[in-house]
């Protein structure tokens, strides 16, 4: 989109309208999927299994439209590659009919369990301040009652007469995110089919120019994760001389300190699941299943990974993360950290409990 307006030659309502088609399933394969690892990281196997494969389902809807289950050379400057012909288009809602029904079951499963309830609320909370205060984008705004949606208040294509349901959640804590991803399933689902039912025609690539000179283009695309912000900046002679993107999760990342401090190990994967990182949720189900001391050294290893890549060039080292009031304090030494970690000690490091003194400092001496 940024090439498309810095050379003048947007694509046409077609291939927006291919594009938004593909961007509901990406957002729908990865809620589905985040929800099942939500599910994993409280021990709900039901929800689990069954959101793994019906991630696979929606995937496989991407790999019919494009050839590629991720959606891999759809999108091109001018338009898209791959057109969705009437028979397709009639096989892939045939398709979306049933695995909406075992979406919304898997869901129901879930959000009725007592056990999941009891793990998900008021945990890893966030108040609706701190995230306008830090910036937040996506699920972990929505969750906070920020209502920030590019499809909403910046729409193109499709999204200007389709798209009219802004989710958004109160309590601020996992189980509105959790929320936000399960109710915004069921706008996506409604989404792809009345795009489907109302495909217009024409084109669906457009010839693209050469990019005027001095200009600035925004591009501004609301991805599963939250906003995908790019723009690019021509010189005299029309050639890129800036192009820059921010990633979502590099914003959302600056609330994990926050939700963290508020929450103890046994909850850290539901507090931090709006991160969508993977190495977070086997840490800690590690830690809670029983093998403590190996999640105690996945845990140990990951601080240290932090603290080597924020520490402080002077001065006194600093804690990364906010300390509970009268609780342990995570961090306290990153610059011992840095070097006293290493790789041949990894193994050891993962057989030795971690320490915690009287004053409640974490004793990092058996690294």
């Amino acid at each position: 989109k940024v090439i498309e307006g810095l050379s003048g030659a947007p694509a046409s309502v077609r291939a927006q309208t291919i594009r938004a088609l593909a961007l509901e399933l990406e957002r729908l394969a990865n809620h589905v999927g985040d929800i099942g690892a939500l599910a994993t990281d409280v021990g709900f196997l039901p929800t689990a299994s069954f959101c793994g494969r019906l991630r696979g389902d929606y995937l496989n809807m991407t790999a019919a439209l494009c050839g590629s289950r991720f959606g891999r050379g759809l999108a091109r400057p001018g338009g898209v590659l791959f057109d969705l012909a009437p028979p397709l288009a009639e096989e892939m809602l045939a398709r979306l009919k049933g695995i909406e029904g075992n979406t919304l079951g898997a869901l129901d499963l879930f959000f009725d369990a007592p056990s999941v309830l009891s793990r998900f609320e008021g945990r890893g909370r966030l108040s609706r301040s701190v995230a306008e205060d830090l910036g937040l984008v996506g699920v972990a705004a929505k969750a906070c009652a920020v209502p920030r949606d590019s499809r909403f208040f910046h729409p193109t294509g499709v999204y200007r007469h389709l798209f009219d349901d802004l989710i958004t959640e109160e309590t601020g804590d996992a189980m509105a995110r959790a929320k936000v991803r399960s109710r915004e399933i069921s706008v996506s689902i409604e989404l792809l089919r009345r795009i489907m039912d109302n495909l217009p025609e024409g084109p669906i690539r457009a010839p693209v120019g050469p990019l005027k000179g001095n200009a600035l283009a925004i591009s501004l695309v609301e991805g599963w994760r939250g906003e995908v912000l790019h723009v690019g900046l021509t010189d005299n002679d029309g050639r890129l001389r800036r192009y820059k993107i921010v990633d979502p999760s590099s914003i959302t990342g600056a609330g994990w300190p926050w939700r963290c401090a508020m929450s103890r190990f046994p909850i850290f994967p539901c507090a931090t699941r709006v991160l969508t990182s993977r190495t977070v949720g086997l840490i800690c189900n590690d830690l809670e299943n029983g093998a403590g001391r190996r999640g105690i050294g996945f845990i140990r290893l990951f601080i240290s990974l932090l603290a080597q890549r924020n520490e402080p060039k002077k001065g006194p080292p600093v804690s990364l993360v906010p300390p509970l009031a009268g609780g342990p304090v995570l961090l306290d030494a990153a610059g011992a950290l840095q070097t006293r970690l290493r790789l041949k000690q990894c193994k050891a490091l993962f057989r030795q409990p971690l320490r915690c003194s009287a004053a409640g400092q974490w004793d990092f001496d058996c690294i």
